[in-house]
């Protein structure tokens, strides 16, 4: 019953913003002692649970705002197909770049920026970039949930590797 609670206490602490796997992987494998797979499963999984409903929670909220009275909702579309404009010209720009020194044989979609944009935002594992900063900022930026969803899942893999071998080295030596 115990084992059962520590994982549910794992699992818990990687949902939350403030802290999500890179506490609940020491939390677990030096608090806990429990097996480093386990720990890393049970801290993907849940660093990944709030990502799904965040995301639908967000564009639930803005399509709420939208029905609210006019300054409101207009305020609202205004400053959200704004920021959907400057990405826009970043990644023109971005291809523009790559077109003229490359002779155009790459070329970045809005969809394949984002996509490494999100894997490397939520990949280092530092704070205020995990997997609830790249879930806001893709839903600002209209990346599609399926990108956003595989983006932030390997970021993730990334983060939780490089902080899972951090806390096993650091085991091992002190």
């Amino acid at each position: 019953m115990e084992y059962i609670q520590d994982l549910l206490t794992v699992f818990i602490t990687a949902a939350l913003p403030v802290g999500e796997l890179r506490i609940s992987i020491p939390l677990g494998i030096i608090y806990y002692e429990l097996s480093w797979p386990v720990v890393f499963l049970f801290s993907l999984l849940g660093n990944l649970l709030p990502v799904v409903f965040v995301y639908r929670l967000l564009s639930f909220i803005s399509l709420v705002i939208t029905f609210l009275p006019e300054p409101i909702s207009r305020i609202w579309v205004y400053q959200k197909n704004r920021s959907q404009s400057v990405f826009s010209r970043y990644s023109t720009f971005v291809n523009s770049k790559i077109e003229k020194n490359n002779n155009s044989r790459y070329f970045v979609s809005k969809d394949y920026a984002g996509l490494i944009v999100l894997i490397l935002l939520v990949a280092i594992p530092l704070p205020f970039t995990g997997a609830w900063t790249a879930t806001i900022a893709a839903w600002i930026f209209g990346i599609p949930f399926k990108t956003v969803f595989f983006a932030i899942s390997a970021g993730l893999i990334i983060a939780g590797t490089i902080v899972t071998s951090a806390v096993l080295f650091l085991d091992i030596f002190l």
